[in-house]
C-alpha cells in the first residue's frame, strides 16, 4: 500500500489553519456611531423647552457626521450601514421641532412631564441609597 502525495500530518502546520483566519476584520464606523448617539440625544431633548439649546447642537452634530458615516460604511468592511441614517433621521426631525418652536409653535410636549419624573427619580434615589 503506497500512499502518494500524502504528507505527514505534523508537518502540514496545523497551527498555520489557526493563524489564517478566513474571517474578515470588520470594524464599525465611527461617525455612524457618533451620528446615533447624537441624533437619539437629540431627539430625547428636543420635547424639553430647557434643552433646546442641547437639541440644536447635536441634531447638527448628527447631522455632519451622519454624512460622513454614510460615506465611510459604503466602503467594503465598515460596519454600521443603518447607524448612519438613523442618526440622520433622529438628528432631522429634533430639528425640525426645534424649528417649530422657533416659529412660535409650542413643542415643548416634555415639559407636563417633568414633575412625573421627579417624583420617579425622588422614588429611585429612596430605595437606591448612596453610602
Amino acid at each position: 500500500m503506497t500512499t502518494h502525495d500524502r504528507v505527514a500530518p505534523d508537518s502540514l502546520g496545523v497551527a498555520a489553519l489557526f493563524d489564517a483566519s478566513p474571517a474578515l476584520e470588520v470594524h464599525t464606523s465611527a461617525a455612524a456611531m457618533t451620528a446615533f448617539i447624537c441624533g437619539l440625544g437629540a431627539l430625547l431633548a428636543a420635547p424639553f423647552s430647557l434643552t433646546f439649546s442641547i437639541a440644536s447642537v447635536l441634531g447638527v452634530l448628527g447631522c455632519c457626521t451622519a454624512i460622513g458615516g454614510v460615506v465611510a460604511t459604503s466602503r467594503p468592511r465598515v460596519a454600521g450601514r443603518a447607524l448612519a441614517p438613523a442618526g440622520l433621521f433622529f438628528s432631522l426631525v429634533a430639528l425640525a421641532v426645534v424649528g417649530l418652536r422657533y416659529a412660535n409653535l409650542d413643542t415643548a410636549f416634555g415639559d407636563q412631564l417633568v414633575a412625573t419624573l421627579h417624583a420617579l427619580l425622588d422614588q429611585l434615589n429612596t430605595l437606591l441609597r448612596m453610602p
